[in-house]
């Protein structure tokens, strides 16, 4: 990895890399799994070292000795090399570096009771586990992002979510969980459920596993309830009609299981299928014929490369695939392309 990119990288966790530095790093960690797996222990680095900004020059020395010896846990999966391991700690020495001299620059002009944010993207083909600082867990589905603050404040736990997510909150009932999205918001004082609130779809999607949730959209600056759902439920809003419907649901299982790297599918659409293997394989896939959208999909894959996935389906669904060879542009490869035909 060169000096350069390590920096890009360090832009990227901060959440201060603009568009075409954030391409830059995920055509980099798309040209072989090594790449994948090293920005992976850059990103667990980050995450663990949770130091604000605004702490004082012994404490970030501290958090850097202190991410020093967590370096030595990462060999577990694979060994980094002594200079791997020395270029993982001027990673966080630099967004550390970054974050406090700016902050301290800024001190006479912030307000101390703002929150230091933080921001993390699971690339298409990776799910990624996020743990906040209230003891909440967020497993982000591939092509997801999370923003939350790095130390939640006395008053209130929000995080906004852009795509979907797994969350098993921590309970405090003097300070409720909320996650915002575009679209609606979701607020929890202690529970698990999964909450998809993609860009490219007209609805979201809320599946209560355990506990209790408040279902919210924001009208003239203020929360108005719209529904409360009990377990093993599935709620589904779409803001163009403004409703909500509520449904029981046998098979909980189908929803969360790409959070054990499963996925499922019961008589799904082709449509959705599809939409699903492209975030989960970091692929693009073409539906050539549209009858082919409609198709009705079952299956379950557990670590089944796309491939055989791809095999698997055309049995059941009587459809043809070809992969076309990755294309190079601009001197980087493009993703898989998959046409899907008659």
């Amino acid at each position: 990895m060169s000096e350069d990119l390590e920096i890009l990288l360090a832009k990227y966790f901060a959440g201060d890399a603009d568009e075409g530095q954030r391409k830059e790093v995920e055509d980099w960690i798309a040209e072989s799994e090594e790449n994948r797996n090293e920005f992976e222990r850059y990103r667990s680095i980050w995450q663990r070292t949770n130091v604000a900004a605004r702490y004082s020059d012994a404490v970030v020395e501290q958090a850097l000795i202190s991410t020093k010896k967590r370096l030595g846990g990462f060999g577990k999966q694979r060994t980094m090399t002594f200079l791997r391991q020395a270029a993982a700690v001027l990673v966080v020495a630099f967004m550390l570096s970054f974050f406090y001299n700016y902050f301290s620059a800024k001190q006479n002009d912030v307000d101390d009771s703002l929150p230091v944010m933080q921001e993390v993207t699971a690339l298409n083909g990776m799910s990624t586990k996020v743990d906040l600082s209230d003891g909440t867990s967020v497993y982000l589905h591939p092509g997801s992002k999370l923003t939350f603050p790095v130390v939640f404040s006395d008053r209130s736990r929000e995080v906004k979510l852009l795509g979907e997510g797994y969350f098993s909150v921590a309970r405090n009932e003097q300070k409720p969980f909320v996650v915002k999205t575009s679209k609606m918001n979701v607020r929890v004082l202690g529970t698990k459920f999964n909450l998809r609130a993609n860009a490219d779809e007209d609805f979201v999607e809320t599946i209560l596993v355990e506990g209790k949730v408040s279902l919210e959209k924001e009208l003239d600056g203020k929360a108005v309830e719209m529904k409360v759902l009990s377990p093993d439920q599935r709620a589904v809003y779409r803001p163009a009609d403004g409703e909500v419907r509520v449904f029981n649901e046998k098979n909980i299982e189908k929803h969360i299981a790409w959070t054990k790297g499963t996925l499922e599918f019961d008589a799904d659409p082709m449509s959705k299928v599809v939409k699903e293997l492209e975030r989960w394989y970091n692929v693009d896939i073409e539906i050539k014929d549209a009858d082919l959208r409609k198709y009705k999909v079952t299956g379950k894959f557990e670590g089944e490369p796309i491939d055989e996935v791809l095999s698997l389906l055309q049995y059941s669904s009587g459809f043809r695939y070809k992969v076309e060879k990755r294309k190079k542009k601009d001197g980087k490869y493009q993703k898989k392309k998959i046409i899907l035909m008659k």
